[in-house]
């Protein structure tokens, strides 16, 4: 089987699920660690160098690894699935009920792309199938597990979605705030409204004016609070 590696844990899931009776994926970021903030062990540092194929959102996330991919996991496949054609890619918001992002609007390639794509599981399902056909073109031998077990992840995404279409029915419309405006996707997809988030930046605490706006807006949609 060929050797994996995967950097954070939703990609790792679909990679996981797929490679399922074969191997198991390496994961680079485990625990609660951030993307945006990350940096390599000596450890992972070898994984890349003896990968075959390394799976990633792409540098507009995982900013730390557009380096070390190139130099050290130069022999092995790296597969963007931001960059695959069928991705519906969204903005990213910046008048989304709080102050223009800094350097944390993952447009570092691509203009202002929100890469939190997984968020939406008609984006997973495409992330499926390009998975099993990178690791299926890497190793012929076990394709037709590859294929089986994408065929089994894609039905439950599917399945998934539509049991999650029901259960937002009752909430469709109606106002809520977010910690950091990161779930677009999921809104889209759901027909869900967000009105703003709290944090301008995952890894920089709100400040007194931020809590303040925040509070208007709370006011503004739902009345005084």
């Amino acid at each position: 089987a060929p050797q994996v590696v995967v950097s954070i844990k939703p990609v790792h899931s679909l990679v996981a699920s797929v490679m399922a009776g074969v191997s198991e994926p390496s994961l680079i970021i485990d625990g609660a660690a951030s993307p945006h903030r990350y940096r390599l062990t000596p450890s992972q540092a070898i994984a890349l160098s003896e990968a075959d194929l390394v799976f990633w959102i792409g540098p507009q996330l995982e900013t730390f690894l557009r380096k070390p991919i190139g130099q050290l996991a130069k022999n092995a496949k790296s597969v963007e699935l931001i960059d695959l054609d069928a991705i519906e890619n969204l903005e990213v918001r910046e008048d989304h009920g709080e102050e223009k992002h800094s350097d944390h609007n993952h447009s570092h390639d691509h203009g202002v792309i929100d890469a939190h794509i997984w968020l939406d599981p008609q984006n997973a399902v495409i992330m499926v199938e390009a998975i099993k056909n990178a690791l299926s073109t890497s190793d012929v031998a076990n394709a037709k597990r590859y294929a089986q077990n994408a065929a089994k992840l894609t039905k439950q995404l599917t399945d998934l979605t539509k049991e999650t279409q029901a259960a937002m029915q009752t909430i469709k419309g109606r106002p809520f705030l977010v910690f950091h405006d990161s779930y677009q996707y999921f809104e889209k997809r759901f027909g869900l409204r967000s009105i703003g988030a709290i944090l301008n930046r995952p890894d920089v605490p709100a400040s007194a004016k931020r809590i303040s706006e925040v509070r208007k807006i709370l006011q503004d949609q739902t009345g005084p609070t």
